[in-house]
């Protein structure tokens, strides 16, 4: 039964697992916007470690100015990895860790029966 916890994210996004990136329907703009910036800033860093300004916008910005610093983790592992397999395994995480909270709060809070906890979740 908590196996299928584990199963039920992927579900969710078979058809990228399956198409990579030639899946048609992207529901957040993520890999147009910050998946770029992620290879940017980790290719930045490799070549010429830690940076304080980066030039790619207008001019160039303060690199820790935006939304993400050239020390975020997914940079560096945007060098080994492809957006869309990023993608797949952040959305997982999420759905996973969501999941178990929901059977947390159903198990610890509501005092609920654990069969009900993992179907609430």
């Amino acid at each position: 039964m908590i196996l299928a916890l584990f199963i039920i994210p992927f579900f969710f996004y078979i058809d990228k697992i399956i198409l990579k990136e030639l899946a048609r329907i992207r529901f957040w703009d993520v890999l147009n916007f910050s998946y770029p910036f992620y290879y940017d800033f980790g290719s930045l860093f490799k070549k010429y470690g830690i940076f304080y300004w980066y030039q790619n916008i207008s001019g160039g910005l303060p690199s820790f100015a935006g939304q993400f610093s050239p020390l975020f983790p997914l940079n560096f592992l945007s060098l080994i990895m492809a957006p869309w397999i990023m993608y797949i395994f952040i959305v997982t995480a999420l759905g996973l860790i969501s999941i178990f909270g929901m059977y947390l709060f159903c198990k610890d809070i509501l005092k609920f029966k654990l069969d009900i906890s993992v179907i609430c979740a």
